[in-house]
């Protein structure tokens, strides 16, 4: 058996690379831009809701999804996906519909951005 050379020690960019790229991160930045937009278009209007408004954050739409929360949230769930696809997907062909699809993702993330 072979022994670890590096000893305990991990080089702390690679374990905030790790971070990013696990997959409980991207759900819970998912889960975060679901209930972020969920508040910015809908609120909470429907019963017992009615504590909740948007309008208590004095926004209009275009201003709350072009407010920095929000593309902060986008922005670690786009490099949640890039890392995630490059380290743990292997680019081959049977996986070629998996990097499509998270091409495509970052695609859409990309043109909302420029054009919000």
């Amino acid at each position: 058996m072979s022994k670890d050379t590096t000893g305990d020690k991990k080089n702390p960019l690679l374990v905030l690379v790790d971070s990013i790229g696990n997959l409980w991160f991207g759900i819970t930045t998912m889960v975060l831009i679901l209930v972020y937009c969920w508040l910015g278009s809908a609120g909470t209007q429907p019963l017992p809701f009615k504590w909740f408004p948007r309008e208590t954050f004095e926004k209009t739409e275009m201003e709350w999804f072009t407010w920095w929360p929000f593309i902060v949230v986008v922005v670690l769930f786009s490099l949640s996906l890039i890392i995630a696809t490059v380290r743990k997907i292997p680019l081959n062909l049977p996986n070629a519909g998996v990097w499509l699809t998270h091409v495509g993702i970052l695609v859409m993330v990309a043109g909302c951005l420029v054009y919000y």
